[in-house]
C-alpha cells in the first residue's frame, strides 16, 4: 500500500510538472508573438514620424535623399495609356523600403515567417515585407522555398489580389494575354486580368461564381498559379557565376510570362519535377532534397518504362550500391534493367 501511495504522488507530481511546464511554453510563446507585435508597430511608428519631417520640410529645402526616398519606377511597358490604378489593386500598398533598412529588418522577417508557419490561417503578413519581397530579388528567399501557402500569400496585395511578379513591376493595365490580339497566340497568361473589386461591386453573384469557377487556378493578374510559383521560386533562388568565380542572382531582372511559360514546361517535361516538389514543408534542406530527387527519378524512371514499351512490373529498376534484391539482374552503376 505505502508504495502503491508512492507511485501515486509521483504520478501526480509529474503531472504538474508537465503542466506547469506547458504553461510556461504557452506563456513564452505569448511573449514572443507580443514582441513580434510591438517591432512591426515600433518600425510604423518609426516610418510616420519620418514621413511627417518630411512635411514639414518645404519642397525647395528638401536634400537629394529626401527627394529620392520613395521612388516610383516606370516601365516603358507602362507607357500606353491604360495603366490602371495601383491602389485599387492593392500592388501600391506598402512602404518602399531601402536595402539598409531591410538589412536592419532581416531578423524581423525571419520571424514574420516562423509565426507564418506556427499559426497558419491567422498570422498576418504586412505589406511592407510583402512588398518587398516581390521588390528585391534577394530578400527573404524563405518565402519561395518553404511551403506553397507563404508564397501565395506574399503574392497577394493588400486588397486581396494576387499578381505573379512580372505583373507585381509590368504590364499593369493588363493588356497582354492570350485572347488579346497581338503576335503571339501563346502569351503566358492565359486570362485576362480581374480584380476583387470587379468581382465584388460590378458583378452579379451567379456571374462571379461561374467566372471564378472557369478562372480555378488562375491569379487576378491572368497567370497560372503553378506557372507563378515556379517563377518565384526561380527568382528568388537562380544563381550563376561569372568565368572569375563572382556569382549573382537575377536581381531587377524578370523572367516576362510567355518565356517563363516554356521554362516551366521545360522543366516538368525534362526535370520531371513540378512546383510541389519544390518546397521544404518544414522539413530540413537535406531531407527535402532526398524527397525532391526521389520523385525526379520515380517520374522519369516511369517515362523510360513508357517509352520503352515495359508492362507488368516489368523495366528500369533503381538500386542502392549493396542492394541484394536484384543480384541477378544486369546490373551497372545502380541501374537495372528487369526482363
Amino acid at each position: 500500500m505505502q508504495e502503491d501511495e508512492c507511485v501515486r504522488r509521483e504520478k501526480e507530481e509529474q503531472e504538474v510538472q508537465a503542466k506547469a511546464q506547458a504553461e510556461a511554453a504557452k506563456r513564452e510563446e505569448v511573449t514572443r508573438a507580443e514582441n513580434l507585435r510591438q517591432e512591426q508597430l515600433a518600425a510604423a511608428a518609426k516610418l510616420r514620424e519620418e514621413e511627417a519631417d518630411d512635411k514639414a520640410i518645404p519642397d525647395n529645402k528638401k536634400s537629394e535623399k529626401s527627394k529620392k526616398k520613395r521612388p516610383r519606377v516606370v516601365n516603358s511597358s507602362d507607357l500606353d495609356g491604360s495603366s490602371t490604378d495601383e491602389d485599387e489593386e492593392g500592388d501600391g500598398d506598402g512602404e518602399n523600403l531601402s536595402e539598409a533598412e531591410l538589412r536592419k529588418r532581416e531578423r524581423l522577417s525571419h520571424e514574420i515567417i516562423d509565426d507564418f508557419l506556427r499559426n497558419p490561417g491567422t498570422a498576418k503578413i504586412p505589406a511592407w515585407f510583402r512588398k518587398a519581397v516581390k521588390d528585391h530579388q534577394w530578400f527573404m528567399p524563405r518565402t519561395a522555398t518553404t511551403s506553397c501557402e507563404l508564397a501565395l500569400e506574399v503574392l497577394k496585395t493588400t486588397q486581396g489580389n494576387q499578381f505573379c511578379i512580372w505583373h507585381h513591376a509590368h504590364d499593369k493595365g493588363g493588356k497582354k494575354h492570350d485572347s488579346a490580339k497581338g503576335p503571339y497566340k501563346v502569351t503566358g497568361t492565359p486570362y485576362p486580368r480581374l480584380s476583387n473589386k470587379t468581382l465584388k461591386k460590378k458583378m452579379a453573384v451567379s456571374n462571379r461564381n461561374q467566372l471564378l469557377g472557369e478562372r480555378k487556378g488562375i491569379l487576378s493578374c491572368g497567370c497560372s498559379v503553378d506557372v507563378a510559383l515556379l517563377d518565384l521560386y526561380l527568382w528568388k533562388t537562380w544563381t550563376a557565376w561569372n568565368g572569375s568565380g563572382e556569382s549573382e542572382g537575377l536581381r531587377n531582372q524578370r523572367i516576362d510570362p510567355r518565356t517563363r511559360l516554356f521554362i516551366a514546361e521545360a522543366y516538368k517535361t525534362h526535370v520531371g519535377l513540378v512546383v510541389d516538389d519544390l518546397y521544404t514543408n518544414g522539413k530540413d534542406e537535406l531531407e527535402a532534397k532526398k524527397l525532391r530527387l526521389h520523385a525526379q527519378i520515380v517520374r522519369l524512371s516511369s517515362e523510360y518504362d513508357a517509352i520503352a514499351g515495359f508492362r507488368n512490373g516489368k523495366g528500369l529498376i533503381i538500386s542502392l550500391p549493396g542492394d541484394s534484391d536484384h543480384e541477378d539482374d544486369d546490373e551497372e552503376d545502380g541501374v537495372a534493367m528487369s526482363d
